[in-house]
């Protein structure tokens, strides 16, 4: 949702890059979102809108919202994954 395909997908390999070892997912937002999967980026687009896309999360966890800092990102997953950074 208001990313291209494209654009998606880079994000996604961004993420997959800066947390080796880990699986991405990339969900089209306008599509139907499962309220068990999605059900906290539900509550975020209900209070906030489509400004919050793109929403990251780890599991149910959003770690977050609107376009992100990629450098800050990894250390983000990987503190929601228990990792650290070091």
């Amino acid at each position: 949702m208001g990313m291209s395909v494209e654009e998606a997908e880079a994000l996604g390999a961004a993420v997959a890059e800066a947390v080796p070892g880990t699986d991405v997912e990339v969900i089209d937002a306008s599509r139907k979102l499962s309220l068990h999967r999605d059900g906290a980026v539900l509550r975020m687009v209900n209070m906030l809108g489509l400004a919050v896309y793109p929403v990251i999360t780890v599991g149910s966890e959003i770690v977050s919202m609107g376009p992100p800092v990629l450098d800050e990102l990894g250390p983000l997953v990987r503190a929601k994954l228990g990792g650290h950074d070091g």
